[in-house]
């Protein structure tokens, strides 16, 4: 995403690598994203699923089932990180917003940390 936000990588599609089509047509894995799980029937393997976009509740029955929680960027305890121009750069509209303001912006600091013992950086 940074490439993104600094015109090597000029098409915001090309920051897609895996999509749920990838998944489907390589690997017969059906992802879906935005997407609750309300409750697991392990006998039955069942699952109980709300779509977050239009609020319209499934069954689904699975061989195998992935739970990808998502993740939370980690904020350190500093003040001003509630002020405008603090940004977090974890998913494509985060790039958006960011390259959204480069015209305006004449200083930048980039923050981050490796978390210890995660691999995640």
């Amino acid at each position: 995403m940074p490439y993104f936000i600094g015109d090597v990588i000029v098409e915001e599609e090309k920051l897609l690598v895996a999509t749920p089509a990838l998944f489907e047509n390589r690997f017969n894995i059906r992802v879906h994203t935005d997407t609750e799980v309300l409750s697991i029937d392990r006998e039955q393997q069942r699952i109980s699923v709300c779509n977050l976009k239009t609020s319209k509740q499934r069954d689904e029955h699975y061989d195998a089932l992935v739970l990808s929680t998502g993740s939370k960027s980690v904020w350190p305890d500093i003040k001003g990180l509630d002020l405008p121009g603090v940004h977090v750069l974890r998913t494509i509209p985060d790039s958006r917003q960011i390259k959204a303001q480069l015209e305006t912006i004449q200083r930048a600091v980039v923050y981050g940390r490796r978390l210890s013992g995660t691999g995640i950086g």
